[in-house]
């Protein structure tokens, strides 16, 4: 997997939405394993919004703050414009999906 926002290209080596290559897909997945806890959060990003968040992450910022709080404080599509305007997020097709994971015994949200 990719550790380090240098790493990106405009072709990274990450899974992509129309498979062409079957035996490249294979030679770039990695998997790990780990306990989950409740309240993790795992969030999964197109490779121009992977790249700010390591960048982010890679200057001591923390950045799931931001991600985490959409429909909160600000409308992403509007967050992605700024982050564009300011030249921190490539202009490219940018999403983001984050899932939560909750214990059976926790109150709904």
């Amino acid at each position: 997997p990719i550790e380090n926002a240098d790493e990106f290209s405009y072709q990274p080596p990450l899974l992509p939405s129309k498979v062409a290559d079957d035996g490249a897909l294979r030679r770039n997945i990695c998997l790990g394993t780990q306990d989950w806890e409740p309240e993790d959060s795992f969030y999964i990003v197109t490779d121009a919004l992977a790249a700010w968040f390591l960048r982010n992450w890679d200057a001591g910022g923390k950045p799931w703050v931001p991600l985490r709080d959409f429909n909160v404080d600000t409308d992403f599509a509007t967050w992605v414009d700024r982050k564009r305007d300011l030249n921190e997020l490539q202009n490219d097709d940018t999403t983001l999906v984050r899932i939560d994971i909750w214990s059976a015994d926790a109150p709904s949200r």
